[in-house]
């Protein structure tokens, strides 16, 4: 990921940011419906901040410790992960799997340190069409279809409760971006547009929870292990 994007994200995580708003209330609600599998959550990837309900007890993981990383932190590989099979209650892979070399391999991590019946939460990007410079700058390696993130999370045996892509109210930005090859700062918006952007993420959100759709920048499943 770009240096500066990475500054910029993680300051963002820090506050008030409407990118953020949405995808909470998005975990928080598919909480509530499915359950967290009892036990410690890793937040794979999750940088100073996690989506997770704070009731949760989540510990975090990356690469790189990020400055002001709040909460229990593990430095390790999304690849090889750092826990013993079945010791954890569930995983969250928000906006992770697009990064990896080896997203499989990641994948069946998540499954070996998650216990049966465990809670697995995805998001990534959606729709290989809207590849632009942006997902270059933020370290993208790949965007994903509903078809082609169900096949990668039944390769290996985990069972699908549910998907739907959410945001779509930020298609015809991204399509913009993607043909006039512009890229997409993290940076934080004043007060009135954020909280706009804020009502709009979470509104898209409750429509897809509400009813599945494939229209949206973003992907989110839910996945358990039998």
């Amino acid at each position: 990921m770009d240096s500066e994007f990475a500054r910029q994200y993680y300051e963002s995580a820090k506050r008030d940011h409407w990118w953020f708003r949405g995808r909470e209330l998005l975990v928080a609600e598919l909480v509530n419906a499915y359950g967290t599998g009892g036990g410690v959550f890793l937040d794979l990837g999750a940088g100073v901040e996690s989506l997770l309900p704070s009731e949760i007890p989540v510990v975090k993981l990356d690469l790189v410790v990020p400055d002001g990383v709040r909460g229990p932190f593990v430095r390790g590989s999304a690849e090889s992960l750092p826990f013993r099979t079945g010791e954890l209650g569930g995983v969250g892979l928000f906006d992770v799997l697009e990064h990896l070399d080896d997203p499989r391999k990641c994948l069946e991590e998540t499954k070996r340190v998650t216990r049966p019946g465990g809670l697995v939460m995805i998001t990534v990007p959606a729709h290989r069409w809207l590849w632009s410079r942006h997902d270059e700058v933020v370290g993208h390696k790949r965007r994903y279809s509903s078809s082609t993130l169900r096949g990668a999370l039944e390769d290996v045996g985990l069972s699908i409760a549910w998907m739907s892509a959410f945001y779509g109210f930020l298609l015809a930005p991204a399509l913009a971006r993607r043909v006039l090859s512009l890229e997409s700062p993290m940076t934080m918006p004043g007060p009135s547009v954020n909280r706009a952007l804020s009502a709009l993420s979470q509104r898209s959100v409750r429509s897809a929870l509400g009813k599945p759709s494939g229209f949206g920048l973003s992907l989110a499943a839910v996945a358990f292990v039998p």
